[in-house]
């Protein structure tokens, strides 16, 4: 396909973690800002992107994605899902000390890239399960990335250099999925 994705977010963290992701794959990222995209707000993970991904294509009318994460806890019978925005936004490292004591910490992060060319849309996603740090920890406040400990570590994805967090993530496997999509031939 092409050696060029344009990404469509306002997010710096998600930009660097998808140079990241796809420039070791040979891909080139450039950003394309969203605006004022209304975002439909559901539980739904793979609707949020799919739409997110069909608005973005609507403004610009190019080949693009969007991505869209999701942290499901489960003490919260899956909440915040895809509204980790939301809810971090409002209680930020306070998620932390939302799951009542005694309760399990099991959390799983995904991750959906949505690709649109104006045809159709593509969905990739990726997943990791983990659980939830007793408190927040990590210099880089990105989100849930202070509070999600994946399987095989001890260390939130805040405390992780960008690199080892690249190679646990579950956007990663995403962007790995995607990338293997770009570079088929057409």
């Amino acid at each position: 396909m092409t050696g060029v994705a344009y990404f469509v977010t306002t997010s710096r963290g998600k930009v660097a973690e998808a140079q990241i992701a796809l420039l070791s794959l040979g891909i080139e990222v450039i950003q394309l800002d969203p605006g004022n995209l209304e975002e439909v707000l559901s539980l739904d993970l793979l609707l949020v992107s799919r739409q997110k991904a069909l608005a973005a294509y609507n403004k610009y009318q190019v080949p693009l994605f969007c991505e869209h994460g999701a942290l499901e806890i489960q003490a919260l019978q899956g909440l915040p899902g895809s509204l980790s925005k939301v809810f971090f936004d409002r209680l930020g490292s306070q998620l932390c000390s939302v799951i009542p004591t005694g309760a399990t910490r099991e959390a799983t992060a995904k991750s959906v890239i949505s690709y649109c060319d104006g045809r159709r849309v593509r969905q990739f996603s990726g997943l990791m399960h983990g659980e939830i740090a007793p408190s927040a920890s990590g210099g880089r406040a990105y989100y849930y990335d202070t509070m999600f400990i994946p399987v095989g570590s001890r260390l939130t994805y805040a405390e992780m250099d960008p690199e080892e967090k690249v190679r646990m993530s579950h956007v990663q496997l995403a962007y790995e999925k995607f990338a293997d999509f770009l570079r088929a031939p057409a």
